[in-house]
């Protein structure tokens, strides 16, 4: 059976893909320096290295995560073990009571709320 898709699976291809490796020595202390500033800037070494390289200097827009929108995060989580739970009962047979599909749609909306409210910090108050 032939099937054609719009999207193969898997990860999306390139279009450029960088294909010449350099190498080059650095001291241990430069070695934990350039990790670290790396990691300050959510980057890998490669594209912290090349970045820096090509453009002589780092424009990195990132905003410090706050403690709210830690919380939030811990909470979508949360929320989405107690999903699972209720879709793995139901699965067994278990179906879902009243009170399972309120709690449910509580979750959902509260889960829309907090990623709503994640947009908005990251998206509409660019610096």
């Amino acid at each position: 059976m032939n099937h054609t898709t719009k999207n193969p699976p898997g990860r999306p291809k390139k279009l450029v893909t960088a294909s010449i490796v350099k190498k080059f020595r650095v001291t241990p202390a430069e070695d934990k320096l350039i990790r670290q500033l790396a990691e300050k800037h959510n980057m890998t070494m490669t594209a912290y290295i090349r970045t820096f390289a090509l453009s002589g200097k780092l424009e990195v827009k990132h905003k410090q995560v706050s403690q709210e929108i830690i919380a939030i995060i811990a909470l979508m989580k949360n929320i989405g073990q107690n999903v699972n739970s209720l879709a793995y009962r139901n699965n067994r047979g278990n179906f879902l009571t009243e009170v399972d599909k309120e709690n449910l749609r509580q979750w959902l909306s509260t889960l829309m709320s907090k990623v709503r409210k994640i947009e908005n910090y990251f998206y509409d108050s660019e610096d």
